[in-house]
């Protein structure tokens, strides 16, 4: 919702797989406004090669070494907090 005004600003956020941690990042690109245009990678490869060739944000866990040259930064958000996420306040 942060980019539907202006596509322009929006900011790639791109997964893998069957869209890991998709559904996450949509709640959190909600609760916190960001301009966030969501893709998941069609393959391995194409989320391996995309990130290199494209300034974007990207799911990335550690100790995978992928995108350990690209030098990636944290994104850090509050503590998760299972009470409230249970109640719906995500």
């Amino acid at each position: 919702p942060g980019c539907r005004t202006q596509p322009s600003r929006c900011v790639t956020w791109f997964t893998g797989g069957t869209g890991w941690g998709m559904f996450e990042m949509l709640v959190k690109a909600t609760t916190y406004r960001m301009p966030l245009a969501t893709a998941v990678a069609s393959s391995w490869s194409n989320y391996v090669d995309l990130p290199n060739s494209n300034d974007m944000m990207l799911l990335w866990w550690v100790p995978d070494p992928t995108f350990l040259r690209l030098t990636p930064r944290r994104i850090t958000f509050p503590d998760h907090n299972a009470d409230e996420w249970a109640a719906g306040d995500r």
